[in-house]
């Protein structure tokens, strides 16, 4: 009777060495490595520019945080994925990348019911500024951002420099978009909540980035340090309704909502972290566990189990992808 056990499904970590110098920090991998290693993973931290690196040697390939991909060199993330897909699967899919890379899919949640904050997109081509500048404070970035990459807030009377903002983007051939700044960022701060397997796991709460009155340089503004939050019953709801607006045929893996809430007090979506999102999981007791057993399950999904999540918070809409 042979006696060689199974080799243990293989997992690879996306991440990237170049996260100090960047000033971001990644402090989930480590600990996630080691969660599915105590599961009889063999998980692996990689970097994504490795062209040594057999990618087909792999059961599943988990974007964690190749930051530097994601925010440096979008153009170059959905090609690298599909690539790496030829070899093993990749999550979350390159159709979700491709989709939630350009934020005007915030139109399309909005014409699905979801509350969005109000956006405005100036295509490049058109004159500087094809927008009507919202009243009070606004904000000006690419559709195509992480990070805060090119993202500026600017007041009432510095318009002309909110153009030249503009201006630049579609220099770089980028579409901008503008929103209002929306005050209950100072005191309700930005809402993330964080889904695994299309099933909310927990949340935290983050203090507004962007200053008044700093001149747009191209930097990568940081919100301040985040802290636990429990969500609100109208929070998740809206959260679910974007997931299911915009989800595939599956939950994602991992998932994102980040949330505003209006002049009423009413959650409202700033955007979806469907890619690299930072997860927070030290916020939350058990959510590196958590996130570890969702990672396995997609390794192995028992026959017989059903998929875990909400079976139907919030509204029903029409996926927005498919797979």
């Amino acid at each position: 009777m042979s006696t060689d056990r199974p080799q243990a499904a293989r997992v690879a970590l996306v991440t990237t060495e170049h996260l100090a110098r960047n000033g971001w920090q990644d402090p989930d991998t480590g600990p996630l490595r080691d969660a599915l290693v105590r599961r009889g993973v063999d998980a692996r931290v990689v970097y994504w520019y490795d062209e040594a690196l057999d990618w087909g040697r792999f059961d599943l390939v988990v974007l964690r945080s190749p930051w530097d991909l994601f925010v440096l060199y979008p153009e170059h993330l959905v090609p690298w994925a599909v690539d790496v897909s030829q070899r093993s699967t990749v999550l979350n899919p390159p159709a979700v990348m491709r989709q939630v890379l350009d934020k005007r899919y915030l139109a399309r949640l909005a014409a699905a019911g979801v509350p969005t904050v109000p956006t405005v997109f100036a295509e490049p081509g058109g004159p500087d500024g094809p927008f009507t500048v919202p009243p009070g404070e606004f904000v000006v970035k690419p559709v195509t951002s992480g990070g805060a990459r090119a993202t500026a807030r600017y007041r009432p009377h510095e318009s002309a420099a909110a153009l030249a903002h503009v201006a630049y983007l579609h220099r770089r051939g980028e579409t901008a978009m503008v929103q209002p700044y929306v005050p209950a960022i100072e005191t309700l701060g930005e809402v993330n909540l964080v889904f695994f397997d299309g099933s909310y796991d927990h949340a935290v709460v983050k203090e507004p980035a962007l200053r008044p009155g700093v001149p747009f340089d191209g930097a990568h503004p940081v919100h301040p340090g985040p802290r636990a939050h429990r969500p609100t019953p109208a929070e998740l709801d809206v959260a679910y309704a974007a997931l299911a607006a915009f989800a595939p045929a599956g939950p994602l893996l991992s998932a994102r909502v980040d949330l505003l809430h209006d002049e009423h007090g009413e959650p409202m979506v700033l955007e979806l972290e469907l890619v690299t999102p930072a997860l927070f999981l030290a916020h939350s007791p058990g959510a590196v566990d958590r996130y570890a057993q969702a990672i396995r399950r997609h390794l192995s999904p028992p026959a017989t189990e059903p998929p875990p999540g909400s079976p139907g918070r919030g509204r029903a809409a029409e996926p927005m992808i498919t797979p």
